[in-house]
This record gives structure tokens, C-alpha cells and sequence, in this order.
């Protein structure tokens, strides 16, 4: 029989295979993957507060329920190949699909991460006393570009149906911040904001770059491979700079998507072989090495994407590489001491950050040796959403729960 004095958290998560990471996370196995995994300190709190967890995912591909330990896993995908009308019908079929499967599981809190231009589908938690937490990794609406009139309706029904009903919010960034700030008024919500952060032992095999750079100076750029995330701009910085100065320059892709075969025939028609490579996927220890060997990292994320932090900004200051990035990226506030800021789609600009980095080795080693002073707010598990999340349970005495149970 099921403990009902038992902290249960449901937590709307994204594209993850849950299941798999948390049997990585289980058998404390090593990840094959760069980065931060939420998925893990969602398991983390859940251990720590001694919870259930029902834990909705949206990986392509097929629908899966199964139970391992205390969590239940739910995989459904979203609707595919849809736009405008459609697709906001088709999404709204797949909140309401939700709702009996949530209900049943009786959360006690519910943190919501994806499909969140939607959120108003989920009006009815609020009923059953439910402690709404909205966790954003993206920005509510582009930074860079008008809001769109179905973005205002989508959010003015957020703030009504659900948000207004939310006493706190974790956020990746400052922006996301503001935005919600924007949108709901100030002091109407507790925002805690928290970084990715990641373990040493993640970056101690990454050898720092020599103050002055050899020839050829490599550019890396890794994450999804899609128009948005500026991948053709990597491309024409590279044409020109084969023009201009053969041979001297490489640039890493690293990374999947819908853009990487489009990518791959690009790079061969300009016959750039030689100059870019399109790696693909690559596990933690190959990307480790690709980066090692790099020295820059590129984020030229574009004013179409609604970029929440990139947390490539934070893993190329802890292997101690200057970034190239502009304020669509979020995190640019919170390393810019060791970047070179560009314009937003300015490919003139990252053009002229790239030779910059390469030609000038003053302004190379300042800004190398500027990432030491900034690694150490990536690597405080106090900044993490963890932490974060737990902070927001404990304002709300939630954690009583957990003491309540394991008293009985």
C-alpha cells in the first residue's frame, strides 16, 4: 500500500530516454555524454527528500510506462510535422491525454520543463493542491525578435491558467528572469536562478591551450545540428578565412540534427573538407579530445532560437577556451570577462573574433587566462537546480513530508 504521507513529485521533463539515465544514474556508471544531466539531479532530490517520482519525457518515437524503484517512467512523444493550427491542437490532445495519468499518480508537486509554451493545459493541478514548480531552460520568447501574437495569447493564458498559481520558479538565466518578471509582475513569484554545473573530473583531462596558439587555429562548436544554431555561419567563416588564409584555420562540428547531412553536401560542394569537419555524435571522451585540441569555442546561436543559457559557454570556460558568442546566448553574462562579443547574426563580426583570437596573441592570452577566475560558479553544486529545487521545497515546508514519513 502506498505510503500517503510520501512526498510525490511528477516532473514534465524533455526529449530524454529516462529510463537509461537512471540506470546510469543507479549503477553510478560514467555518462557517454558531455555536460550537465538534469534527469540525474532530479533523481538526486527525489533520494534526498525521500519522494516518488513520476517522471514524463518526450523522446521520438514510441509510447512507454514501466517502474523502476520509486519512479515511475512515461514516455510520450509530441506531435511531429505540424505548424501552426494543427500543431497547437495536437499538443493541446496531448496535455489532455496527460491529465488522467497525472491525477492518478496525486503529486504533491509538479515541476514542469517541456512543451512549455503550453502549460495552460495543466490548469486543473491547482484543484488538488498541487505546488506548481515551472522550470525554464529556455527563454519565454526570443530575445532578439518581435513576439509573435500567438506567443502573447500562449503566455497570457500560462500566466492565468497556471503560472498565477505557482509560488516559485527555477530559471537558467537572468533573462529568463526578466522575462518572467515581465510577465507576471515583480514580486509576484520566487525565481531562483541556477547554472549548470558539473563535476572536476570532467575537465581534468582537458589540457589547457598554449598561451599563443599554433597553426592551424582550431575553432570548436558542439550541440544540435540545425539552422537556428548558426552551423551555416560556422561555414562561411571558414570559406572566407580558406580564402584569405589557407590552411590556418580548422573548425570541429560536433554534434546531431536535421541540418547535418545539408551541412555535410555544403561543406563538399565548397570544397571545405579539409578545413571543416562535421563529426557528428560523439561520446564524452572523443568530444574531451576534439576540445582539448581546440582553441576557441563558437556559439553563434541566431535571433530565431530561444536560447535559455548554453551551457557550451560554461564548458568552454572550464576547459579553459574563450568563447565567441552574442547576448542571444544568456550566458554571456556570466562568463563575457572571457569572451569576444559579437552582434546578433553579424557574421562579419564572429569572422573578425575568430582572426582576432588567432593574429592577436595579447588579446588571446587575456582572454585565456580570463576563464580561470569564472570556473568556480560552474563547479559549486550550490548553483545547481538541485540545490535550487530543494531551496524552493523547503520555502514551501514540503520537506516536512519527507521527516513525517520517515517517522512512521
Amino acid at each position: 500500500m502506498r505510503d500517503n504521507k510520501k512526498l510525490r513529485i511528477a516532473y514534465l521533463s524533455g526529449p530524454s530516454d529516462a529510463v537509461n539515465v537512471y540506470s546510469e544514474w543507479l549503477e553510478r556508471r560514467e555518462q557517454n555524454y558531455f555536460g550537465t544531466s538534469y534527469m540525474k539531479q532530479f533523481f538526486d532530490v527525489c533520494t534526498a527528500v525521500n519522494a516518488d517520482g513520476y517522471v514524463i519525457t518526450t523522446l521520438p518515437g514510441e509510447y512507454s510506462i514501466s517502474r523502476r524503484g520509486p519512479f515511475i517512467f512515461e514516455n510520450r512523444p509530441v506531435p511531429s510535422a505540424l505548424s501552426g493550427v494543427m500543431y497547437h491542437l495536437a499538443m493541446i490532445k496531448w496535455f489532455a491525454r496527460l491529465a488522467p495519468k497525472l491525477l492518478q499518480f496525486k503529486p504533491n508537486v509538479l515541476i514542469a520543463t517541456a512543451n512549455q509554451n503550453h502549460w495552460f493545459m495543466l490548469f486543473y493541478v491547482r484543484w488538488f493542491g498541487v505546488y506548481i514548480v515551472p522550470s525554464f531552460h529556455t527563454v519565454l520568447w526570443p530575445k532578439f525578435a518581435p513576439i509573435r501574437r500567438s506567443w502573447r495569447i500562449l503566455w497570457e493564458l500560462n500566466r492565468i491558467s497556471f503560472l498565477a498559481n505557482a509560488k516559485g520558479a527555477l530559471a537558467a538565466s537572468k533573462d529568463i528572469s526578466q522575462q518572467l518578471r515581465t510577465l507576471m509582475g515583480e514580486n509576484k513569484l520566487e525565481i531562483l536562478e541556477h547554472l549548470p554545473t558539473y563535476p572536476i573530473s570532467q575537465f581534468i583531462s582537458i589540457q589547457l591551450p598554449t598561451a599563443v596558439p599554433r597553426q592551424p587555429f582550431r575553432v570548436f562548436f558542439a550541440g544540435r545540428i540545425e539552422t537556428n544554431k548558426g552551423i551555416y555561419v560556422i561555414v562561411e567563416i571558414a570559406r572566407r578565412l580558406n580564402v584569405d588564409r589557407h590552411g590556418m584555420f580548422r573548425f570541429d562540428i560536433c554534434g546531431e540534427g536535421e541540418e547535418l547531412d545539408s551541412l555535410r553536401r555544403l561543406v563538399d560542394h565548397l570544397d571545405l573538407k579539409e578545413v571543416v569537419r562535421c563529426h557528428g555524435f560523439l561520446d564524452s571522451q572523443k568530444l574531451s579530445a576534439v576540445l582539448a585540441s581546440s582553441h576557441a569555442v563558437i556559439v553563434p546561436t541566431t535571433t530565431e532560437f530561444e536560447e535559455g543559457f548554453n551551457m557550451v559557454c560554461a564548458e568552454a570556460i572550464l576547459a579553459g577556451r574563450p568563447v565567441i558568442t552574442s547576448a542571444v546566448c544568456p550566458a554571456l553574462a556570466y562568463v563575457k570577462e572571457a569572451a569576444v562579443e559579437v552582434q546578433p547574426d553579424n557574421v562579419d563580426q564572429y569572422h573578425q573574433a575568430v582572426l582576432k583570437l588567432a593574429e592577436d596573441a595579447e588579446f588571446y592570452k587575456l582572454k585565456h587566462e580570463a576563464c580561470a577566475a569564472l570556473q568556480e560558479q560552474f563547479f559549486d553544486p550550490k548553483n545547481s537546480w538541485a540545490e535550487k529545487l530543494k531551496t524552493l521545497l523547503k520555502h514551501a515546508s514540503l520537506v516536512d513530508l519527507r521527516d513525517n514519513a520517515k517517522s512512521q
